[in-house]
């Protein structure tokens, strides 16, 4: 649950969070180098869960909108008045910006709907 909260908060996936983000290999505590072995043992426990915070994940998490969804996005109204405008359009310049409007407004529908979709799992789930 750790590291689909982690994704949904960072808005990315857990490979390109491990890819980006956190090296392949979690370097050796460094407060090791800078305190005495009393402190290192202290924080030996809290070292270790941060080593170990993105090995698992919930495999349940949704990450994906179902193509059904996006093609339920690719109906609406506002989508298809766009692309009603952009077929009586000569200006090429102006076809290509309502191309683009019409993208964003798909991307944000899906990421809005991913947002649901994680929101309500992450309610079950707790």
């Amino acid at each position: 649950l750790l590291s689909a909260l982690r994704n949904y908060i960072i808005s990315h996936s857990g490979a390109i969070f491990e890819h980006d983000y956190q090296t392949g290999v979690v370097r050796p505590n460094l407060t090791s180098l800078a305190f005495e072995p009393k402190a290192v043992s202290r924080d030996k426990t809290l070292f270790n869960e941060l080593r170990n915070i993105t090995l698992t994940r919930d495999e349940g998490t949704p990450i994906l909108v179902s193509e059904e969804k996006i093609a339920k996005f690719q109906k609406q109204n506002d989508v298809t008045e766009l692309r009603t405008m952009i077929q009586a359009l000569t200006n090429r310049s102006e076809k290509d910006r309502l191309k683009k409007q019409i993208k964003h407004t798909i991307d944000t529908c899906i990421k809005l709907q991913l947002d649901t979709d994680q929101q309500a799992y992450f309610k079950e789930a707790d």
